[in-house]
């Protein structure tokens, strides 16, 4: 048998030597692949103290030299893009495309957030008013100082480096809270930081399980902003203890897909298996119901379960292991649930360690465990209702309001049906989605606080100042 490598924790660019260790189990064989050394509260504070202090030179550089600085990781990252696939298929049980479509995207992303930001800052008015025409106003985008990024474990690679980049190229310094389960490949991008040379301080990993010391670092005095992507448990949490802090939060969410009369359910049914199963449906953009007039519904489940068919037979690899033995076991309660109070299993509920075979369950009704809580798992519950008014009804009484996704052909109905959704985006015959990354991000109710997306992410990290100057004088 191969020894098990240890990692050690990297402060302040130095490899130091850790008392205690966390086991990285890969979701592919349920077995230990690697050993994180941690560090302990002590080593969190010296951390936040050179944070505090290597902000405040990071901030003296201008724009367009910061760029140069993050653009040598972004660089390295591209360079090492197959190693860090591995790592993301090792570490989350993501297939090999989806994992490196990850890291392109990721990429991409960076690169774009440098365009973003030498379009953001500065800004100068010429008041017009007749009163205030000889005032001219310069603005400009200054950070806020420390910021905790915060990233969950299903997307390891972007949803981290869309808060760390936006942050650090507008000159906050970051401490980086990885999901215990990716924890060695945020050794691999602190690893690839110190090869491009970075800023002694400004960007840091937290070696440790969120379980022993997330509320230690949310509520740690030296951060000023937290960005956060997680469960809607955590993100209330945070909401709690973080005091004074700015926040955006990223949460949870419970996506329907509302097929009307009026669809192609060929189409359609391509958008709901992929929105529904991509990734085992471990994203809060995941289409987590689907909603169908009962006059709709048999159609609608033969398509799908054709489409499901023909996914599996092209690509063997599109399901993958859950994350864990605890989140089969939830998805396992959920279904068992539903079985009980008389739903009906059209497929799937097939189980070999953690892997779950995509489930479709149909007359799932509000009764059901399933109907509110969010699976997180590769399980498709399917509602009939009998007019619009039970659609408004699933959908809005929901604590979730992130996305909807509106099938049909009448693109006004859809468009008058999405006005009376109390969701953050309506997605109009197509699957929800976090991207394209241009556009802001957001969710409505306890799927989300504040907004993301490119731009977003950049104001969510600065704070406006400006001067105003008398001509006149």
């Amino acid at each position: 048998m191969d020894e098990i490598k240890k990692y050690q924790p990297i402060i302040n660019n130095l490899e130091v030597e850790a008392k205690e260790y966390i086991e990285i189990v890969s979701p592919l064989d349920l077995k230990v692949f690697a050993l994180i050394g941690k560090i302990n509260k002590d080593s969190i504070n010296n951390l936040m103290d050179l944070a505090k202090r290597s902000q405040k030179n990071w901030k003296q550089y201008n724009l367009n030299q910061r760029i140069i600085k993050l653009n040598k990781l972004v660089e390295l990252i591209e360079r090492d893009q197959n190693e860090i696939t591995q790592l993301i298929q090792m570490s989350i049980a993501k297939n090999y495309n989806d994992a490196l479509n990850e890291v392109k995207r990721s990429i991409i992303y960076c690169k774009e957030t440098f365009a973003c930001a030498k379009r953001l800052n500065p800004k100068t008015y010429q008041c017009s008013n007749w009163e205030n025409s000889h005032k001219l106003a310069f603005y400009k985008h200054e950070p806020k100082g420390v910021v905790l990024a915060i990233s969950p474990f299903n997307y390891p690679l972007n949803l981290a480096l869309s808060k760390i980049m936006p942050a650090l190229v507008m000159g906050n310094s970051v401490v980086w809270k990885p999901a215990t389960q990716s924890l060695l490949i945020a050794w691999k991008i602190i690893k690839l930081a110190q090869e491009a040379n970075l800023d002694e301080g400004i960007f840091n990993v937290v070696f440790n399980s969120g379980s022993e010391i997330g509320d230690f670092l949310i509520s740690h005095k030296k951060i000023d902003t937290i960005l956060f992507t997680g469960s809607t448990f955590i993100g209330e949490k945070i909401k709690k203890l973080s005091k004074s802090k700015d926040f955006v939060l990223e949460m949870g969410g419970k996506d329907f897909a509302i097929v009307l009369n009026d669809t192609n359910f060929e189409k359609t049914a391509q958008e709901i298996i992929n929105g529904a199963f991509g990734y085992n449906g471990q994203r809060c953009t995941a289409i987590k119901g689907v909603i169908t007039y009962e006059y709709n519904a048999d159609q609608l489940i033969l398509a799908l379960q054709k489409e499901l068919n023909e996914v599996l037979s092209k690509n063997k690899n599109f399901i993958t292991p859950l994350i864990d033995m605890k989140a089969l076991k939830f998805a396992q309660k959920l279904i068992n649930d539903a079985l009980l109070k008389k739903a009906t299993l059209i497929c799937g509920n097939k189980v070999k360690n953690n892997y779950l075979e995509p489930t479709i369950l149909d007359r799932v009704n509000l009764n059901m465990m399933i109907a509110s809580n969010e699976q997180f798992a590769p399980i498709l519950p399917i509602f009939r209702v009998e007019n619009k008014k039970e659609i408004i009804d699933i959908v809005n009484d929901l604590k979730y309001g992130l996305q909807a996704a509106i099938f049909s052909s009448n693109y006004i109905e859809a468009l008058n049906l999405g006005k009376l959704l109390n969701v953050a985006r309506i997605n109009i015959n197509c699957k929800p989605q976090r991207g394209p990354d241009i556009l802001p991000f957001s969710g409505f109710k306890s799927s989300g606080f504040n907004n993301q997306g490119l731009n977003e992410a950049l104001k969510s990290v600065t704070k406006l100042k400006g001067f105003i100057i008398n001509l006149t004088n």
